[in-house]
């Protein structure tokens, strides 16, 4: 958070525009993507939180937006208990289940993953339709 908020918004943006051409990524797409998380800064980081790889960059981004600390930290506990919650609900839901847990986990994450993935391909399929 605090990397983010020292980084500031043009050098990042310069630096995501440069990168970001690989992946389809413009000034102007980046100038909109900011609007839309600026527009919901509480939203943006406690959604970020459950998302396994988005959950490592949230904060550099809510840095960079300059969300309120109050704000930023609301959104990651609450995002984070549900991350939390929601693996341990499943590991006390299947403590009398599983007498190996190694390949319960693996399982959890493959069906974690294949879920982002599947999120992922309807969000770009998605974007797709909406440009023609």
């Amino acid at each position: 958070y605090a990397l983010g908020r020292t980084l500031g918004q043009h050098s990042t943006e310069a630096l995501v525009v440069r990168c970001g051409r690989r992946a389809g990524l413009d000034a102007a797409r980046y100038r909109m993507l900011v609007e839309h998380c600026r527009s919901r800064p509480f939203a943006l980081v406690l959604l970020g939180q459950l998302v396994p790889v988005v959950r490592l960059c949230v904060p550099l981004i809510a840095g960079v937006l300059e969300v309120r600390a109050a704000t930023f930290l609301a959104a990651t506990a609450l995002g984070n208990a549900l991350w939390n919650g929601a693996f341990i609900a499943l590991g006390f839901a299947l403590r009398s289940e599983v007498r190996d847990p190694a390949p319960a986990g693996i399982g959890v994450v493959i069906v974690l993953l294949t879920i982002e993935t599947l999120l992922a391909m309807a969000w770009r399929h998605r974007r797709q339709r909406q440009a023609s």
